[in-house]
């Protein structure tokens, strides 16, 4: 990682760190065991420790990302807390957030995050002067063509090909596209994942998700959170991978008895700061993003008009709703105090079954 006027030391270490959000974006019981701590304390302690041994040059790695603004979010925090001059870490990589970020922080730090998917990477070019100052050249490298159906597509005319990786992928890709290849039915128009408004915004595979969760169910509403969902299915034929690749978690479907107030404090959660928005079915809902958080939900009715009281604490609406925002999942702390029924179906891993006869409901 480094080319130029002096050769970067072979003393350089990469210092590792996830989102301060994960307990918040998997499941319980695969967090149960660990703590989500502080970005900047830990990667501050392992660099320090790092230099101590001799580390040259230190690098964090940071699953988390920007504001989408290239200037601000937790990769800037932590380059510009622990980078510049009589920092610990020479440059920061992020992702998470899955766009393209190129830039320096105030301090004269490099912050970069690849995109996602693979689609390209970052070019970080690092050269050691003479006099042990470090310059750096940061660049995005393209790599995938205009297509948005993975596995999309690699650019290079002729790329280098690592034979044995390719025996272990040829292998797999035998094994595994029987099956991911077979149809399963036809999408009339594309399922897209782009939401209406950002970011609380619905979606057309969201709004058809959660109508199928509602009808499989027989409830009144459905709710699953955004990032469920990873991909568009285009138009045309749907496959078992793609089906998969759309909806890879495997989720249960649970249902639960929710009052209006329970899912007025559901949708304020989805509205609220740092609110992560949700998919919906069998409602509709205003909102005013500039009222304070919490009191951001100005009406909700059935999909037929019907208002829902927001202040009901007694009558019930049978909802359904995906497991992880049954545990509290992106926020929704609100699940958690819910009664719960047993998980019905998943999606898609068991029961790929109640979703086929689903795809002719996309026109």
């Amino acid at each position: 990682m480094g080319e130029g006027a002096f050769p970067v030391p072979s003393h350089q270490l990469i210092v590792g760190a996830v989102t301060e959000d994960l307990p918040d974006l998997v499941k319980p019981e695969q967090f149960k065991d660990y703590e989500a701590g502080s970005i900047v304390d830990n990667v501050r302690r392992a660099a320090q420790e790092a230099r101590a041994e001799g580390a040259q040059i230190v690098i964090a790695l940071i699953h988390a990302g920007d504001n989408y603004d290239s200037r601000t979010g937790p990769v800037f925090e932590v380059a510009g807390r622990l980078g510049g001059a009589g920092g610990v870490v020479d440059a920061v990589l992020g992702g998470h957030t899955h766009n393209v970020v190129a830039a320096t922080a105030a301090n004269g730090t490099p912050v970069a995050i690849a995109g996602c998917y693979g689609k390209g990477f970052i070019d970080l070019k690092i050269v050691m002067q003479e006099d042990g100052r470090l310059t750096f050249n940061t660049s995005y490298i393209d790599c995938d063509t205009s297509s948005t159906i993975p596995p999309y597509g690699y650019k290079a005319a002729a790329p280098v090909v690592d034979q044995a990786v390719s025996a272990i992928v040829d292998a797999a890709k035998t094994r595994a596209i029987p099956l991911a290849g077979q149809v399963l039915g036809t999408a009339g128009t594309a399922l897209t994942i782009a939401q209406a408004e950002y970011p609380w915004g619905e979606s057309t595979a969201g709004n058809w998700l959660c109508d199928v969760m509602k009808a499989k169910v027989n409830a009144d509403f459905a709710f699953i959170n955004s990032g469920a969902i990873r991909v568009n299915i285009p138009r045309g034929d749907v496959t078992m991978g793609e089906l998969y690749t759309f909806l890879p978690f495997g989720d249960f479907i649970m249902t639960a008895d929710l009052t209006g107030a329970q899912i007025k404090a559901l949708l304020e959660q989805a509205v609220g700061d740092g609110g992560k928005g949700i998919q919906t079915a069998g409602l509709t809902f205003a909102y005013n993003p500039g009222a304070p958080g919490g009191s951001r939900i100005e009406s909700i009715s059935k999909s037929d008009g019907t208002p829902v009281d927001m202040a009901d604490t007694a009558r019930t609406y049978r909802v359904a709703v995906n497991d992880h925002v049954a545990a509290g999942g992106d926020g929704f702390s609100v699940c958690k105090k819910a009664n719960l029924n047993p998980a019905i179906f998943s999606i898609p891993a068991r029961r790929v079954d109640s979703f086929i006869g689903c795809l002719n409901w996309i026109t």
